[in-house]
């Protein structure tokens, strides 16, 4: 049993969005980023964004809101790396960040043998201090927010991502919202907070999410919603942004 002092800590409180045991059990069934995560193990994290998981980033990224090949980019919540090749692949100088250090040994591995140079780092999202103010032009996150589910770590989140991006930058965000339809068989949601059983997800209103990305100073100047192709009855909304 962990002492009172551990269950105080930051790290204790925070253990939610470290998705460290979902990676090793990827890395050990062979698999390369999320969507390989074992059906046996889904429970670790709750949800499945499967092979569409870069359908809305694939969209932005061939939108005129997407910078100009050459911006210096970086993901939140890389994981596996898949989205940051995707960057890579399209021209940007990337950064992938990530709290599990298996992921990004994983996103390292995937990019090497894609040839791509991709700069993968182990940090934390809500304390990027090792980065300056106004260094990127481009900050992605492709399902990272919706793994926040207390407030002040979700503003921690989105200070971060102001404070890293250049003026006029533009911050790419794909998260869940609960506008749809839930799956009881496949999700247990506690109706008022609407924070998954296991603490890892929160479904906030798209109304909700509008109010926090404007509280952080950001623009909206593009949005669109599209639901999750696998029948699990959420929908995503995507955002272009601009500081």
């Amino acid at each position: 049993m962990a002492s009172d002092e551990q269950e105080k800590s930051p790290d204790a409180q925070r253990v939610y969005y470290d998705h460290e045991p979902a990676y090793k059990a990827i890395a050990e069934a062979g698999g390369t980023g999320w969507d390989d995560l074992p059906s046996e193990q889904r429970h670790l994290c709750d949800d499945s964004e499967a092979t569409d998981s870069y359908v809305a980033l694939d969209r932005f990224l061939a939108s005129r809101w997407a910078p100009q090949p050459g911006t210096r980019a970086i993901e939140f919540g890389c994981g596996g790396g898949q989205a940051s090749m995707r960057l890579a692949e399209y021209g940007y100088s990337v950064v992938g960040v990530d709290y599990s250090e298996t992921a990004i040994e994983l996103a390292r591995q995937n990019a090497d043998e894609a040839d791509l140079d991709i700069d993968f780092v182990v940090a934390d999202v809500l304390d990027l201090s090792d980065f300056d103010d106004d260094e990127f032009g481009l900050v992605v996150d492709n399902h990272c927010l919706h793994c926040l589910v207390e407030p002040a770590d979700r503003e921690a989140f989105l200070r971060e991502a102001t404070r890293v991006l250049h003026p006029g930058g533009i911050f790419f965000s794909e998260t869940m919202t609960r506008e749809g339809f839930f799956d009881p068989d496949k999700f247990d949601v506690d109706p008022e907070t609407h924070i998954s059983a296991s603490g890892t997800r929160i479904w906030v209103s798209k109304i909700e999410l509008d109010e926090e990305l404007r509280g952080a100073n950001f623009n909206i100047i593009h949005t669109y919603s599209r639901n999750h192709g696998h029948g699990f009855g959420y929908t995503f909304v995507n955002y272009a942004l601009a500081r």
